[in-house]
């Protein structure tokens, strides 16, 4: 028998060619890669969104989008299902309002397609109030990426049913739902779940689920086999429990991959208490908050309530996520009801923040937290912050933080800071009779550049790489060394301590050399990919490469040093451009290449041929393909012990020939065998190299011909 898998891979290649891992698995989930191509953490701006909006007290009297940029850029808005497109024109440095029909809003449980999506040609951040006299609230919409496929749960107890509503924008997007609940069940498609139990579905593009539930459904875990988007929140709370009146409450979920363990917090200006939820993504969670401390599992939470005057730390040994409520009036007896929101991590945030306040609403506030010896040099147009209401507090990871509490005007705003190189972030709310909103202005963490991450150094005979893995960690969360190779995907680093190390000869895992004059420049691709968590012989997509080239003086061998090349952006050390293409492996019985061989393991009797086809799907002709290698391993997991059919661009068994080669597909035979060991099975891995034809160096790498000898 033969198990072979395919794999999908995202190449991120200009100037440069990059070595790809194929393996032929048919139970392959396809990822919509360009979206990640367009996506960074260092900031919570983005070129697509997609949201849904579950259901509101009363029927809605509007929602409106609020876009805003540091460019004039072309957006497009597109809500399907009840026939609502628009395109605009933002103005640079400004919000721009998009008023939405209220039918947009969900009214049923299950499936739908009520959803807003958002394209624009450059990045934009995108804020929405859902506005119904005595019953607002809003949210900010984070960008779509390849990392929103976890999410907790964060409601409260409801009055009228706390809910969820997650959007699709894939095909074929698997979803489990392993709901939390203190009481009841939940009936979806004629079937009732408990808490505990979980229900599954596969949705597809543009669609929709709504989740309701006459208890709190805080802590409910969702995971999902592609992207998608979670807005969650109440129909109508009391905030706390059993104190009138309530309101409507929502609010976007961020990833689990970009929640932290570290946050400070005040109660929101004009109301007496802060109340807070912190909800944990793990087991033995130990989180301090004030001055209690408590171990929070996988879902749990713990909610906080203080009426001190103060800025409160809240801390994870693990990750957590942490919920501000308004309290309803009769709480305090101030102006204004419930309302969520997420509180935003002390890591990163921006320098410079564009908003506008929502219509309607009388009073309008906002939040910042900024480290305590940047407070001078923070604006609100073209004013200096004013610090009579300012609360202090120190961290472990930040040291000394302010938070600085204000009333601000109706209307458009911009909060920023005279040195563009300290980050704040800011939390926007409001209180009107009887109604609230609140969300922060971008959720975003701390990214180092990759010159902050990686370290280089070359010799006349070696390459050493060194990567910070924990801040690594910070720029792409999750990030594993498995998952990072250099040129070649055989060329793995060691891991010592938080660090990997790759210490390689300077010729070889595919390094190209040119010289001139003066210099002889190495050149080699550092390549951070995502492995699937299964089969970690597939190459799900590409998160960044990095060209790292070695500059040896001629006659001065000590004279070495890194450069890396410059992206497109033009930012020395940033990501290259990226592109998406689908590599394809294809095993058939015949000559012919019609009967195609399935299943996995493939039942292919020992000494059969094989015929092998490997491709670019949706041939773009400004790139080419050049099969590199092909090989046999015994075990599904193992990187050693290699039997190569191909190498190089050479046909190394006997009984393997090349069929044809073309710029675009490889086809070859080969005879089945087996390999000794306790697994009878075969798994072949293939390597492909894609150039750019455009650029010289890149095309003559797959132009060139392996110099082989005599099988």
């Amino acid at each position: 028998m033969i198990d072979t898998s395919g794999h999908m891979t995202l190449i991120a290649t200009k100037m440069s060619s990059l070595l790809l891992g194929l393996t032929a698995l048919l139970l392959i989930i396809p990822v919509d890669l360009a979206i990640l191509g367009r996506f960074s953490l260092t900031d919570a701006t983005g070129y697509q969104f997609m949201f849904g909006i579950p259901q509101t007290f009363r029927n809605s009297d509007n929602v409106t989008l609020y876009i805003s940029s540091k460019y004039a850029t072309n957006v497009f808005v597109n809500a399907p299902s009840i026939g609502f497109t628009q395109t605009i024109k933002t103005i640079a440095s400004e919000s721009t309002p998009i008023r939405i029909p209220s039918n947009i809003v969900a009214t049923a449980v299950g499936t739908s397609s009520q959803l807003v999506y958002i394209e624009a040609d450059n990045p934009i951040s995108v804020n929405v109030m859902v506005r119904d006299t005595s019953t607002s609230d809003g949210f900010h919409v984070g960008p779509l990426s390849v990392i929103c496929t976890e999410f907790f749960v964060s409601s409260y107890d409801p009055i009228t049913n706390s809910q969820f509503l997650l959007a699709t924008k894939e095909d074929d997007t698997r979803v489990e739902i392993s709901f939390k609940t203190n009481a009841g069940s939940i009936a979806i498609d004629g079937r009732r779940y408990s808490d505990g139990q979980t229900y599954s579905i596969t949705l597809n593009r543009m669609q929709t689920l709504m989740i309701q539930h006459t208890q709190d459904l805080t802590g409910t875990h969702i995971v999902s086999s592609k992207p998608i988007s979670v807005v969650s929140g109440n129909q109508c709370a009391n905030v706390p429990k059993g104190v009138a009146a309530c309101d409507f409450m929502i609010e976007m979920l961020l990833p689990v991959q970009l929640w932290q363990n570290e946050y400070v917090c005040a109660a929101l200006k004009t109301r007496r208490n802060n109340r807070l939820r912190v909800l944990s993504s793990s087991n033995g969670n130990l989180v301090h908050i004030g001055t209690i401390n408590k171990t929070l599992n996988k879902g749990e939470y713990f909610e906080y309530v203080s009426s001190e005057n103060a800025l409160t730390r809240i801390m994870g040994t693990s990750a957590i996520s942490v919920m501000q409520y308004a309290e309803s009036t009769d709480a305090d007896h101030q102006t204004g009801d419930p309302s969520m929101i997420t509180v935003p991590s002390l890591i990163g945030q921006d320098s410079e923040y564009f908003y506008e306040t929502p219509t309607s609403l009388a009073r309008h506030y906002c939040s910042i937290t900024i480290p305590s010896d940047k407070v001078a040099g923070l604006y609100i147009d073209s004013s200096a912050v004013s610090t009579s209401d300012e609360l202090r507090a120190s961290t472990t990871q930040n040291g000394a933080l302010s938070l600085i509490r204000l009333a601000v005007t109706a209307g458009k705003h911009r909060i920023w800071h005279t040195d563009p190189s300290v980050k704040f972030s800011v939390i926007v709310y409001g209180f009107d009779n009887s109604e609230s909103y609140g969300y922060p202005l971008d959720l975003i963490a701390y990214v180092p550049s990759l010159k902050e991450v990686i370290k280089s150094s070359c010799t006349t005979t070696a390459w050493h790489v060194d990567i910070d893995m924990e801040k690594l960690r910070l720029r792409n969360p999750g990030s594993v060394a498995t998952d990072i190779y250099f040129g070649d995907n055989s060329c793995s680093g060691q891991e010592i301590g938080n660090h990997l190390i790759f210490d390689q000869d300077i010729e070889s895992c595919l390094t190209t050399t040119k010289s001139n004059d003066t210099e002889i420049i190495h050149t080699n691709l550092l390549v951070y990919a995502y492995h699937d968590p299964k089969f970690h012989f597939i190459i799900r997509n590409i998160n960044w490469t990095l060209d790292v080239n070695c500059h040896i003086q001629r006659n001065q061998s000590v004279d070495s040093h890194v450069t890396y090349n410059n992206p497109t952006g033009g930012n020395q050390g940033s990501l290259n451009s990226t592109t998406s293409y689908v590599i394809q492996t294809q095993f058939f019985i015949d000559p012919n290449f019609q009967k195609e061989i399935s299943g996995n393991p493939l039942d292919v009797k020992t000494g059969a041929h094989v015929f092998v086809k490997t491709f670019v799907q949706k041939v773009d002709w400004t790139v080419k393909m050049r099969l590199h290698s092909c090989y046999t391993v015994p075990t599904l997991n193992s990187y050693d012990a290699r039997y190569y059919l191909i190498n190089n661009g050479c046909e190394m068994d006997a009984n393997t020939h090349f069929l044809s080669q073309t710029d675009h597909e490889t086809r070859f035979v080969f005879q089945a065998f087996q390999m000794t060991g306790p697994d009878p099975r075969l798994y072949i891995k293939c390597d492909a190299t894609l150039c750019d034809t455009s650029d010289v160096t890149s095309s003559q790498q797959c132009d060139q011909r392996a110099h082989c000898t005599q099988k």
